[in-house]
């Protein structure tokens, strides 16, 4: 018996990793001696264990599908997986409404509590058909014209995401995909920070919505969404929200919050709904926790969430929190008069805890 070579190993900190298996998609946690163990072992052409404990890892690696007899049978194994994802995806090809596009995996900013990796620091998408690149690279033509034919006939939605998509070397990729599809309806997803540079090209199109990340007021936004150099963002994040509502484009303002920002987050939100009254119809929020913070101090931000809209209708509630509306239909009938309608499949229990498997 010998490992596969489709082994992803990610590091996350305090000497433990993950190693997925990417033929089947199965993750486990494992410490530092195991690690030592499997770098050993995936140089030998079949593996031998030298202790009871080396036995047992063999064993749990073969139960989790990390074994093979031969690298014939990791390719039969790999174009199995590739045939039948080809058959799945020639069945629901007509039905692709949406696209998701990652421009780029690089950032122009360097926000501590960033999940995605950029280029040279310290990553995540949905089950969209999406393209993805190398993390400064940008896309090209061909893997443009690549994904648009992979969707089939009924594309209505692209998405731009990333990284920071809107990054200036992105603006030739955008123009294309612009060019390839001006009639569909668009979603960006963004620092906001080069809004103001592409509200030409957006103007042209038609934009369900920009969605761009404000944690408070300047001065707490400024000390956690900053440039490399440490330089604040802010002043001209706003300038392009305001530019995009001036040209009837749909903002909605995300905003991440802990016990640091919270006021200073409801604080911004009243303030830009009395500032930009003119553009209601335009203008949305959504608003969440930390999900990363402790137990308590979650439910807590949640519940003053709540409490900070509670007398306002359901469809006001809706405009200054996208987010809870749609996410709590329990909570909004009983604390706002909404219609009860059941939502399927959403639980922060997998943002909360480790349910993999754990190598012993």
């Amino acid at each position: 018996m010998m490992l596969i070579n489709h082994i992803v190993t990610i590091d996350i900190g305090n000497g433990v990793k993950l190693i997925i298996n990417a033929l089947n998609g199965l993750m486990d946690k494992v410490d530092a001696n195991i690690i030592e163990i499997i770098t050993k072992w995936q140089r030998c052409e079949e593996i031998v264990p030298t202790n009871e404990s080396e036995t047992e890892l063999l064993e749990n690696l073969r139960l989790r599908g990390y074994l093979i007899n031969s690298r014939e049978e990791e390719v039969a194994r790999k174009n199995e997986i590739l045939d039948q994802l080809r058959q799945n995806h020639a069945k629901t090809k007509d039905n692709n409404k949406n696209l998701t596009f990652i421009m780029t995996y690089d950032c122009n900013f360097r926000c501590p509590y960033c999940f995605e990796g950029v280029a040279g620091q310290s990553v995540a998408n949905n089950g969209q058909v999406s393209a993805s690149n190398s993390k400064t690279a940008v896309l090209t033509p061909d893997m443009i014209d690549a994904a648009l034919k992979l969707t089939g006939e009924k594309l209505q939605n692209i998405t731009l995401f990333g990284g920071e998509p809107l990054l200036p070397k992105n603006r030739s990729a955008i123009e294309y995909i612009i060019s390839k599809a001006p009639n569909l309806t668009y979603q960006i997803i963004t620092n906001g920070y080069y809004l103001e540079e592409l509200i030409d090209l957006f103007s042209t199109v038609n934009v369900a919505r920009v969605m761009v990340t404000l944690d408070g007021e300047e001065d707490a936004h400024n000390s956690r969404r900053y440039l490399p150099n440490n330089k604040p963002t802010y002043k001209k994040i706003m300038i392009g929200i305001e530019k995009c509502l001036n040209n009837a484009i749909p903002v909605c303002i995300r905003m991440n919050l802990d016990d640091s920002n919270f006021d200073s987050g409801n604080s911004l939100k009243v303030k830009l709904l009395e500032r930009f009254t003119h553009y209601s119809d335009l203008l949305s929020f959504e608003i969440s926790p930390m999900l990363w913070i402790p137990e308590d101090e979650l439910n807590k931000t949640f519940s003053d969430l709540y409490s900070a809209d509670i007398n306002y209708t359901y469809e006001e509630r809706k405009q200054r929190n996208r987010l809870l509306s749609s996410f709590n239909p329990i909570v909004n009938a009983i604390t706002a008069g909404a219609k009860m309608k059941p939502v399927y499949s959403y639980c922060y229990l997998n943002s909360r805890l480790n349910y993999n498997y754990t190598l012993p």
